[in-house]
Protein backbone atom coordinates (compact mmCIF):
# COMPACT_ATOMS: atom_id res chain seq x y z
CA UNK A 1 0.00 0.00 0.00
CA UNK A 2 1.56 3.49 -1.01
CA UNK A 3 2.09 5.93 1.69
CA UNK A 4 0.23 9.40 1.31
CA UNK A 5 1.80 12.67 0.96
CA UNK A 6 1.93 13.85 4.98
CA UNK A 7 0.70 17.41 3.74
CA UNK A 8 -2.51 15.52 2.10
CA UNK A 9 -2.81 13.81 5.30
CA UNK A 10 -3.25 16.75 7.32
CA UNK A 11 -5.46 18.19 5.27
CA UNK A 12 -7.70 14.63 4.66
CA UNK A 13 -7.50 14.28 8.99
CA UNK A 14 -8.12 17.69 9.43
CA UNK A 15 -11.04 18.08 7.60
CA UNK A 16 -12.75 15.85 10.13
CA UNK A 17 -13.03 18.73 12.13
CA UNK A 18 -15.44 20.17 9.94
CA UNK A 19 -17.92 17.12 10.55
CA UNK A 20 -17.34 18.26 14.10
CA UNK A 21 -18.18 21.65 13.76
CA UNK A 22 -21.16 20.93 11.45
CA UNK A 23 -22.58 18.00 13.76
CA UNK A 24 -22.10 21.09 16.47
CA UNK A 25 -24.47 23.18 14.73
CA UNK A 26 -27.14 20.73 13.75
CA UNK A 27 -27.19 19.28 17.79
CA UNK A 28 -28.09 23.08 18.66
CA UNK A 29 -30.30 23.15 16.20
CA UNK A 30 -32.05 20.42 17.96
CA UNK A 31 -31.35 21.67 21.09
CA UNK A 32 -33.54 24.31 20.23
CA UNK A 33 -36.37 22.23 18.92
CA UNK A 34 -35.92 20.27 22.55
CA UNK A 35 -35.75 23.65 24.85
CA UNK A 36 -37.50 26.58 22.62
CA UNK A 37 -34.42 28.85 22.86
CA UNK A 38 -33.24 30.32 20.52
CA UNK A 39 -30.01 29.28 18.38
CA UNK A 40 -28.28 32.08 19.11
CA UNK A 41 -28.91 31.92 22.73
CA UNK A 42 -27.73 28.27 22.66
CA UNK A 43 -24.82 29.07 20.70
CA UNK A 44 -23.57 31.83 22.49
CA UNK A 45 -23.12 29.69 26.06
CA UNK A 46 -26.07 32.01 27.44
CA UNK A 47 -28.14 29.04 27.80
CA UNK A 48 -27.57 25.31 29.19
CA UNK A 49 -29.88 22.65 30.54
CA UNK A 50 -31.09 19.47 30.46
CA UNK A 51 -32.40 19.89 27.29
CA UNK A 52 -29.98 21.57 25.24
CA UNK A 53 -27.59 18.78 26.46
CA UNK A 54 -29.65 16.16 25.63
CA UNK A 55 -30.55 17.70 22.05
CA UNK A 56 -26.76 18.17 20.90
CA UNK A 57 -25.64 14.98 22.67
CA UNK A 58 -28.12 12.76 20.79
CA UNK A 59 -27.68 14.56 17.44
CA UNK A 60 -23.68 13.76 17.96
CA UNK A 61 -24.00 10.08 18.90
CA UNK A 62 -26.44 9.44 15.86
CA UNK A 63 -25.65 11.81 12.95
CA UNK A 64 -21.93 12.56 14.71
CA UNK A 65 -20.67 8.87 15.02
CA UNK A 66 -22.49 8.04 11.31
CA UNK A 67 -21.05 10.54 9.89
CA UNK A 68 -17.27 9.78 10.94
CA UNK A 69 -17.92 6.15 9.48
CA UNK A 70 -19.00 7.48 6.17
CA UNK A 71 -16.19 9.75 5.59
CA UNK A 72 -13.78 6.97 6.56
CA UNK A 73 -15.20 4.66 4.44
CA UNK A 74 -16.20 6.32 1.57
CA UNK A 75 -13.72 9.38 1.48
CA UNK A 76 -10.72 8.32 3.20
CA UNK A 77 -10.73 4.84 1.09
CA UNK A 78 -8.79 2.90 2.92
CA UNK A 79 -9.89 -0.43 3.89
CA UNK A 80 -11.50 -0.98 7.51
CA UNK A 81 -9.09 -4.13 8.25
CA UNK A 82 -6.05 -2.09 8.16
CA UNK A 83 -7.16 1.25 9.53
CA UNK A 84 -8.56 -1.95 12.49
CA UNK A 85 -11.74 -0.10 12.84
CA UNK A 86 -13.79 -3.44 12.71
CA UNK A 87 -16.06 -2.87 16.08
CA UNK A 88 -15.09 -5.17 18.75
CA UNK A 89 -16.56 -4.94 21.86
CA UNK A 90 -14.37 -6.77 24.53
CA UNK A 91 -11.97 -4.30 23.51
CA UNK A 92 -14.15 -1.07 23.81
CA UNK A 93 -15.19 -2.06 26.70
CA UNK A 94 -11.59 -2.76 28.80
CA UNK A 95 -10.75 0.35 27.21
CA UNK A 96 -13.37 1.97 28.82
CA UNK A 97 -13.11 0.72 32.51
CA UNK A 98 -8.86 1.31 31.90
CA UNK A 99 -10.14 4.90 30.86
CA UNK A 100 -11.90 5.56 34.47
CA UNK A 101 -9.84 4.06 36.27
CA UNK A 102 -6.72 5.92 35.03
CA UNK A 103 -8.95 9.25 35.50
CA UNK A 104 -9.55 8.08 39.29
CA UNK A 105 -5.86 6.63 40.00
CA UNK A 106 -4.44 10.83 38.60
CA UNK A 107 -7.27 12.63 40.41
CA UNK A 108 -6.84 10.68 43.42
CA UNK A 109 -2.40 11.28 42.98
CA UNK A 110 -3.41 14.81 42.23
CA UNK A 111 -5.35 15.40 45.64
CA UNK A 112 -1.64 14.34 47.54
CA UNK A 113 -0.09 17.73 46.16
CA UNK A 114 -3.25 19.83 46.20
CA UNK A 115 -6.87 19.96 47.00
CA UNK A 116 -9.94 18.19 45.02
CA UNK A 117 -13.00 20.17 46.49
CA UNK A 118 -16.93 19.05 45.39
CA UNK A 119 -18.60 22.23 45.21
CA UNK A 120 -21.82 20.39 43.72
CA UNK A 121 -23.41 17.19 43.53
CA UNK A 122 -25.68 15.29 41.58
CA UNK A 123 -28.56 15.74 44.13
CA UNK A 124 -29.26 19.64 42.58
CA UNK A 125 -31.05 18.31 39.36
CA UNK A 126 -34.23 16.28 39.21
CA UNK A 127 -34.49 12.68 37.60
CA UNK A 128 -35.56 13.87 34.29
CA UNK A 129 -33.22 16.46 34.02
CA UNK A 130 -30.23 14.02 35.25
CA UNK A 131 -31.38 11.65 32.80
CA UNK A 132 -31.44 13.58 30.17
CA UNK A 133 -27.41 15.30 30.87
CA UNK A 134 -26.17 11.34 31.38
CA UNK A 135 -28.05 10.52 27.95
CA UNK A 136 -26.57 14.03 26.24
CA UNK A 137 -23.11 13.98 27.63
CA UNK A 138 -22.76 10.05 26.51
CA UNK A 139 -23.20 10.60 22.78
CA UNK A 140 -21.49 13.65 22.50
CA UNK A 141 -18.30 12.03 24.60
CA UNK A 142 -18.34 8.78 22.34
CA UNK A 143 -19.11 10.91 18.96
CA UNK A 144 -15.45 13.25 19.84
CA UNK A 145 -13.90 9.84 20.93
CA UNK A 146 -14.48 7.80 18.26
CA UNK A 147 -13.64 11.22 15.82
CA UNK A 148 -10.40 11.72 17.51
CA UNK A 149 -8.87 8.31 17.72
CA UNK A 150 -10.07 7.97 14.25
CA UNK A 151 -8.55 11.34 13.11
CA UNK A 152 -5.33 11.23 15.33
CA UNK A 153 -4.26 7.45 15.59
CA UNK A 154 -6.22 5.86 12.73
CA UNK A 155 -5.54 8.13 10.27
CA UNK A 156 -2.65 10.64 10.69
CA UNK A 157 -0.36 8.45 13.27
CA UNK A 158 -1.24 5.16 11.09
CA UNK A 159 -0.54 7.03 7.53
CA UNK A 160 2.48 8.18 8.46
CA UNK A 161 3.78 5.03 10.11
CA UNK A 162 3.81 3.90 6.24
CA UNK A 163 6.77 6.56 6.02
CA UNK A 164 8.50 6.92 9.12
CA UNK A 165 7.41 4.20 11.55
CA UNK A 166 5.18 4.15 14.76
CA UNK A 167 8.29 6.31 16.81
CA UNK A 168 8.24 9.36 14.45
CA UNK A 169 5.02 9.24 13.58
CA UNK A 170 3.71 9.17 17.25
CA UNK A 171 6.14 12.01 17.96
CA UNK A 172 4.46 13.94 14.55
CA UNK A 173 1.05 12.80 15.81
CA UNK A 174 1.27 14.64 19.35
CA UNK A 175 2.24 17.51 18.14
CA UNK A 176 -0.91 17.49 16.10
CA UNK A 177 -3.03 16.18 18.83
CA UNK A 178 -1.73 18.44 21.41
CA UNK A 179 -2.04 21.65 18.65
CA UNK A 180 -5.63 20.97 17.92
CA UNK A 181 -6.61 20.71 21.40
CA UNK A 182 -4.64 24.90 22.17
CA UNK A 183 -6.70 26.24 18.78
CA UNK A 184 -9.68 27.34 20.68
CA UNK A 185 -7.47 28.38 24.06
CA UNK A 186 -5.31 30.94 21.97
CA UNK A 187 -4.47 33.79 22.89
CA UNK A 188 -5.57 33.04 26.51
CA UNK A 189 -2.56 30.81 27.06
CA UNK A 190 1.53 31.94 27.04
CA UNK A 191 3.77 30.33 24.95
CA UNK A 192 5.07 28.39 27.57
CA UNK A 193 1.98 26.76 28.18
CA UNK A 194 1.15 26.27 25.01
CA UNK A 195 4.62 24.46 24.78
CA UNK A 196 3.43 22.41 27.96
CA UNK A 197 0.45 21.46 26.32
CA UNK A 198 2.11 20.13 23.22
CA UNK A 199 4.16 17.97 25.54
CA UNK A 200 1.69 16.62 26.97
CA UNK A 201 -0.35 16.08 23.82
CA UNK A 202 3.05 13.83 22.51
CA UNK A 203 3.10 11.93 25.81
CA UNK A 204 -0.67 11.25 25.34
CA UNK A 205 -0.58 10.37 21.56
CA UNK A 206 2.24 7.73 22.71
CA UNK A 207 -0.50 6.13 24.94
CA UNK A 208 -3.35 6.10 23.04
CA UNK A 209 -0.86 4.76 19.53
CA UNK A 210 0.77 1.77 22.64
CA UNK A 211 -3.09 0.88 23.11
CA UNK A 212 -3.73 1.05 19.26
CA UNK A 213 -0.45 -0.95 18.34
CA UNK A 214 -0.29 -3.92 21.24
CA UNK A 215 -4.96 -4.37 20.40
CA UNK A 216 -4.03 -4.05 16.60
CA UNK A 217 -7.45 -2.34 16.83
CA UNK A 218 -8.35 1.40 17.37
CA UNK A 219 -11.46 0.65 19.87
CA UNK A 220 -9.36 0.32 22.43
CA UNK A 221 -8.10 3.89 22.58
CA UNK A 222 -11.76 4.34 21.93
CA UNK A 223 -12.81 2.69 24.48
CA UNK A 224 -9.95 4.47 26.78
CA UNK A 225 -11.22 7.94 25.54
CA UNK A 226 -14.29 7.59 26.02
CA UNK A 227 -14.11 6.32 29.38
CA UNK A 228 -11.22 9.03 30.37
CA UNK A 229 -13.64 12.02 28.96
CA UNK A 230 -16.87 10.97 30.67
CA UNK A 231 -16.09 10.31 33.78
CA UNK A 232 -13.72 13.97 34.25
CA UNK A 233 -16.12 15.70 32.16
CA UNK A 234 -19.44 13.94 33.06
CA UNK A 235 -18.94 12.34 36.27
CA UNK A 236 -16.16 14.09 37.98
CA UNK A 237 -17.57 17.79 36.38
CA UNK A 238 -13.55 19.19 36.17
CA UNK A 239 -12.27 21.31 33.60
CA UNK A 240 -11.50 19.22 30.16
CA UNK A 241 -8.97 20.48 27.67
CA UNK A 242 -9.17 23.40 29.30
CA UNK A 243 -13.26 24.20 29.00
CA UNK A 244 -14.90 24.06 32.23
CA UNK A 245 -17.81 21.08 32.88
CA UNK A 246 -21.02 22.60 33.37
CA UNK A 247 -22.86 19.78 33.45
CA UNK A 248 -21.04 17.29 35.31
CA UNK A 249 -22.93 14.86 37.88
CA UNK A 250 -20.28 16.20 40.34
CA UNK A 251 -18.86 19.90 40.13
CA UNK A 252 -14.97 19.75 40.91
CA UNK A 253 -12.50 22.38 41.73
CA UNK A 254 -9.07 21.17 41.89
CA UNK A 255 -6.09 23.81 43.62
CA UNK A 256 -2.22 23.31 43.74
CA UNK A 257 0.39 23.81 42.23
CA UNK A 258 0.46 24.19 38.64
CA UNK A 259 2.73 21.52 37.59
CA UNK A 260 0.06 19.25 39.43
CA UNK A 261 -2.94 20.05 38.31
CA UNK A 262 -2.68 21.15 34.62
CA UNK A 263 -3.70 24.79 35.18
CA UNK A 264 -5.90 26.32 32.93
CA UNK A 265 -5.71 23.08 30.41
CA UNK A 266 -6.83 20.54 33.39
CA UNK A 267 -5.29 17.49 34.43
CA UNK A 268 -4.12 15.81 31.10
CA UNK A 269 -1.37 18.45 31.72
CA UNK A 270 -0.38 17.65 34.86
CA UNK A 271 3.32 15.92 35.59
CA UNK A 272 1.23 13.25 37.32
CA UNK A 273 -1.03 12.24 34.50
CA UNK A 274 1.96 12.75 32.35
CA UNK A 275 3.98 10.15 34.01
CA UNK A 276 0.92 7.80 34.67
CA UNK A 277 0.58 7.65 30.77
CA UNK A 278 4.50 6.83 30.22
CA UNK A 279 4.11 4.25 32.84
CA UNK A 280 0.66 2.99 31.03
CA UNK A 281 2.67 2.92 27.36
CA UNK A 282 5.57 1.35 28.81
CA UNK A 283 3.47 -1.70 30.43
CA UNK A 284 1.57 -1.69 27.15
CA UNK A 285 4.46 -2.42 24.87
CA UNK A 286 6.99 -4.13 27.19
CA UNK A 287 4.66 -6.08 29.64
CA UNK A 288 4.02 -9.90 29.75
CA UNK A 289 3.47 -11.29 26.69
CA UNK A 290 0.41 -14.11 26.45
CA UNK A 291 0.94 -16.47 23.60
CA UNK A 292 -0.76 -14.93 20.58
CA UNK A 293 -0.38 -11.32 20.73
CA UNK A 294 1.85 -9.16 18.93
CA UNK A 295 2.13 -5.69 17.50
CA UNK A 296 0.39 -3.91 14.67
CA UNK A 297 3.03 -3.25 12.14
CA UNK A 298 3.22 -0.19 10.27
CA UNK A 299 3.19 -1.76 6.87
CA UNK A 300 -0.05 -3.32 5.98
CA UNK A 301 2.21 -5.94 3.46
CA UNK A 302 3.76 -7.13 6.73
CA UNK A 303 -0.05 -7.39 8.13
CA UNK A 304 -1.14 -9.33 5.74
CA UNK A 305 -4.65 -7.94 7.67
CA UNK A 306 -4.65 -10.51 10.27
CA UNK A 307 -0.84 -11.80 10.60
CA UNK A 308 0.31 -11.41 14.13
CA UNK A 309 3.77 -9.52 13.67
CA UNK A 310 6.33 -8.63 16.68
CA UNK A 311 6.54 -11.62 18.35
CA UNK A 312 9.23 -12.70 20.08
CA UNK A 313 10.60 -8.88 19.40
Amino acid sequence: MKPRKPLVTLAWSFGLFLLMHTTTYAGILMAALLSGYSFESIISGQVTNHLTILGQGVTAGTLGVLGVFLVTRYLWRRPWEWLRLRFDLRLLVSGFVLGIGMTIVTLLAINLFGDTRIIARPDRFEAVELASILIGSFGWVAFTAILEEVVFRGMAVREWALRWGWPIASVLGGVYFGAAHIIGLLPDISVIETLWIILAGIVGNLMFVALYVRSRSLWLPIGYHLGWNLCLKTIVGAVMSGRESSDGLFATEISGPVLMTGGKFGIEASVIALALSLVLSVMVLKGIRSPGTGMLSATPEKNHETTIVGEGT
